[in-house]
């Protein structure tokens, strides 16, 4: 990119900027479950017809380096957040080798994010063989 290009992207991205003020967090109105206040939001983010709301961005680490991309949710077992992956591409090495993870959801037009950190483990392979026989 020539320096003429990058100055104006510079300048065209330092003055994106949207204002973040048209909803609200108040600790008061959510719940004391955390897994009830995901599944509250997700039902708004379905109902607000944003683009995917299942989608989200799992970051792993390997050779103590971050990856991440985009994986959609599955579904919701036991307080376990659920998506599919062949175990033997790159991201189910990653996470064979080390489990810890998160995923970020993110619903722009609700402005809102959701951040979830833990350790992933493989669901019972009844879970998974009933997924794929959908």
């Amino acid at each position: 990119m020539t320096k003429h290009l990058q100055t104006g992207l510079n300048e065209t991205l330092e003055n994106l900027r949207v204002s973040y003020r048209h909803h609200t967090l108040d600790i008061k109105e959510c719940e004391l479950d955390p897994y009830k206040q995901f599944d509250r939001w997700m039902v708004e983010a379905v109902k607000s017809q944003c683009d995917e709301p299942n989608a989200c961005v799992l970051a792993t680490i390997t050779q103590n380096r971050p990856r991440a991309r985009v994986v959609l949710l599955k579904g919701l077992h036991q307080n376990q957040f659920v998506f599919y992956t062949n175990y033997r591409s790159a991201k189910g090495h990653e996470i064979e080798t080390n489990p810890h993870a998160s995923l970020t959801f993110l619903w722009l037009p609700l402005q809102r994010q959701v951040r979830i950190e833990g350790q992933l483990v493989k669901v019972d392979p009844s879970v998974s063989d009933d997924y794929f026989q959908k």
